[in-house]
């Protein structure tokens, strides 16, 4: 029966730690055509059948099972191999979130919100309720302990929306999140845990804040394997190597970057050298960025983008968008300085501090600019701000498309699909031979 296979079969694959039952190719494939949607939508939708028997589940698994395949017969595992038996334990976890299960022969209904916060899926909104919802979190984590790999493999969302929850300290905080008592995120990590927002999140977006519920849910999960003093210092506000080369938070984290693609605890380098100089030379971004800044410090957060978008939005055309995110963040950090310098200097001297940049590529210009935005730029871009950079051509104007609705494209970084063998969790053992072929023959009795 597919329940008692999966329960051995989950069992085995889970002693493995460095054994991949899906290619990541396998993965992406069902990812991107939308696996984790279906597998949920075909769960819901079977909520109100009639269940006397494991027969009755075994017939919806299947069902479910081949509707995700078929999303990409070409890309999809082959029935009997261990990566089809990982989807198959998905959609058992979701079906039984959705109807319940056969427990010594009598079937008991489930009692999980699932049905509830699934009922609407057509929408954004919709879609973002039922995918964050808690109890999704099992399966997700279930899933990638199984195949080596996020069933959203891969979800980076973007580098814009990663830097915002990095400048949040997204990894310190979830870590106190989950092995800490009573921690309340706030602000724009808020919205990662929250069950929808007042603005739906996109689905790229949502898929990598996941990934982050899924890093919680797994250190939750392994939170007893810990030692006390791992936890105290895991749930501190600055974890020290003691928490981040414990095995089942290094496992967390290599399961993470199995989901998104990148390391929960890494900031990318947002430009190249080569990125940087076709800016710099074709724009002049800090004679365009400091004066704006300068003169709408004092609005608000929506006026000030407004404000200073059509110059990254320039930059990015002469660049990246990715690099051109570092400038913006530049201009958030100088009316951060601004703002809080008019609220210690007297009018006279608040005066004499702005003029510091009357020339932005002055000498005196960075004691205006900051030393934490100019520190924040090279932690954004790899590089150091380059004030005195000047254009060496005049290229034809870039027209920022105000009438737009759509942002510029962001191209993700990729770190790497390779993971070196001292990032493994150390809770485990690689599967061994015998268990192996035990799964296989198990797998293709079903």
């Amino acid at each position: 029966m597919v329940l008692i296979f999966w329960v051995v079969i989950s069992a085995l694959l889970h002693l493995a730690d460095g054994f991949d039952s899906c290619s990541p190719s396998s993965v992406s494939a069902l990812s991107a055509k939308g696996a984790m949607l279906v597998a949920i939508q075909c769960s819901y939708s079977v909520r109100m059948g009639s269940f006397t028997n494991q027969s009755d589940l075994d017939s919806v698994i299947s069902n479910c099972l081949n509707r995700v395949m078929s999303l990409d017969p070409t890309k999809a595992p082959v029935a009997g191999t261990p990566c089809r038996i990982c989807y198959q334990g998905m959609i058992v976890d979701l079906i039984h979130l959705s109807v319940g299960r056969m427990i010594s022969g009598s079937f008991v209904a489930t009692t999980s919100s699932f049905n509830t916060d699934c009922a609407v899926t057509t929408t954004l909104a919709g879609q973002e309720r039922c995918m964050k919802t808690v109890d999704i979190r099992e399966p997700l984590v279930t899933f990638s302990k199984c195949s080596g790999y996020s069933i959203l493999f891969p979800a980076p969302g973007d580098l814009k929306a990663r830097r915002v929850l990095n400048r949040s300290e997204v990894f310190e905080n979830l870590l106190r999140y989950a092995l800490g008592t009573n921690v309340v995120l706030s602000g724009d990590l808020a919205q990662v845990v929250a069950p929808v927002n007042s603005v739906p999140t996109p689905t790229s977006i949502l898929q990598m804040e996941l990934c982050y519920l899924a890093f919680v849910k797994d250190l939750q999960d392994s939170q007893s394997l810990m030692a006390n003093a791992v936890v105290i210092d895991c749930a501190s506000s600055n974890p020290t190597a003691l928490c981040t080369s414990d095995g089942n938070v290094v496992g967390a984290m290599t399961r993470f970057f199995r989901c998104t693609n990148f390391m929960i605890d890494k900031w990318y380098d947002a430009c190249d050298a080569d990125t940087l100089s076709k800016i710099y030379g074709n724009f002049d971004a800090v004679k365009s960025l400091v004066p704006l800044v300068i003169t709408n410090y004092a609005s608000s957060s929506t006026d000030f983008a407004t404000a200073i978008t059509p110059v990254t939005y320039e930059i990015s055309q002469f660049g990246s968008s990715d690099c051109a995110e570092c400038f913006r963040e530049l201009a958030l950090d100088i009316k951060a300085n601004i703002v809080n310098r008019r609220a210690s200097f007297a009018d006279e001297t608040f005066a004499s501090f702005l003029n510091y940049c009357k020339d932005p590529h002055g000498s005196n210009c960075p004691l205006m600019i900051g030393t934490v935005a100019i520190s924040k730029f090279k932690e954004c871009s790899g590089f150091d701000l380059d004030l005195q950079a000047v254009p060496t051509s005049t290229p034809t104007a870039v027209a920022y498309p105000s009438s737009s609705t759509t942002a510029p494209t962001t191209t993700a970084d990729s770190p790497g699909n390779s993971t070196d063998s001292s990032t493994k969790s150390s809770e485990s053992t690689y599967i061994s031979g015998a268990a192996f072929f035990l799964v296989v023959f198990i797998s293709q009795t079903i």
